[in-house]
């Protein structure tokens, strides 16, 4: 399968029927509209764990052309780098996670207002109110 390398040419491929996904890419599709409907409606995140799944290179390549790129990106640093990248489909966001020899260690195809990674956690929270107070209290004059 020779997949285009932009998902406008790939769009065009697929409506001119040039290209024609597997049956698992189908249905993984299908599988990612029902978890953006769920999200949608009743708040529930799903994800996908690509590494799970035995995927042809062309089957992936394709899979990620069609979801293409979206408006949000992030570079993560925390017990190793993760790249979370929104797609073209707001909710629908592709992560990956690598180990400290750059390989990647899990991909997953998040679908979510916002994935976890990127999320402030309580403990983070706890510490930067300390910190700020701290620091206030420093600028504060002296009477």
């Amino acid at each position: 399968m020779n997949i285009p390398g932009n998902e406008t040419a790939l769009i065009e491929a697929i409506n001119s029927g040039e290209v024609t996904p597997s049956g698992q890419i189908l249905a993984l599709l299908q599988e990612l509209q029902n978890m953006l409907l769920a999200l949608a409606e009743h708040g529930e995140e799903n994800r996908i764990d690509l590494k799970s799944l035995p995927l042809a290179p062309a089957e992936h390549d394709f899979l990620r052309v069609f979801l293409g790129n979206g408006e949000v990106s992030a570079r993560v640093n925390a017990l190793g780098l993760s790249e979370v990248k929104e797609t073209r489909f707001s909710g629908i966001w592709w992560s990956l996670h690598y180990n400290n020899h750059e390989e990647i260690i899990a991909e997953l195809i998040e679908v979510t207002p916002l994935p976890d990674i990127l999320k402030t956690q309580a403990p983070d929270l706890i510490e930067s109110r300390d910190a700020l107070h701290s620091y206030l209290q420093k600028l504060q004059p002296q009477h």
